[in-house]
């Protein structure tokens, strides 16, 4: 497996079409998700600069896509660390394993959902940092 760093996030923008004043985003298909969705899910109701994530996954891909209000993803590889704000504006954000994430939100009408290439398994995430550090030098 090729070490994943911050050079391994990916942008990707979602198909869109606009009619009568409204938006449609497809997440699907050609410029959608990268890889066969296994699981979806979505964080919503959380305070003004509350947190979520803190974590790594040592196989799960996951592209997180702001649906409504606004967050900030800051993402390091251990090494250098960058920070991603996403808005509805139909681009997402691409996080390979083993990149660890922290979410901020604007406040509890921010909407994320999160897209995800493996169904949840607790074994895959890296919650403490200490560990985190030693396999990305493994």
């Amino acid at each position: 497996m090729t070490p994943t760093t911050i050079e391994s996030l990916v942008r990707i923008a979602f198909r869109q079409h606009h009619a009568d004043g409204g938006l449609t985003v497809f997440p699907h298909g050609a410029g959608g998700v990268p890889f066969p969705i296994l699981r979806v899910f979505t964080i919503a109701g959380v305070s003004a600069n509350g947190t979520r994530a803190d974590h790594a996954h040592r196989r799960c891909t996951q592209m997180l896509a702001c649906l409504s209000g606004h967050v900030s993803v800051e993402i390091t590889d251990a090494v250098r660390a960058t920070r991603e704000a996403l808005v509805p504006d139909g681009v997402s954000l691409l996080i390979p394993p083993l990149l660890w994430n922290s979410v901020s939100f604007a406040g509890p009408s921010t909407v994320l959902a999160v897209f995800c290439d493996e169904l949840y398994e607790d074994s895959d995430y890296v919650r403490d940092w200490d560990e985190f550090v030693r396999l990305k030098r493994d």
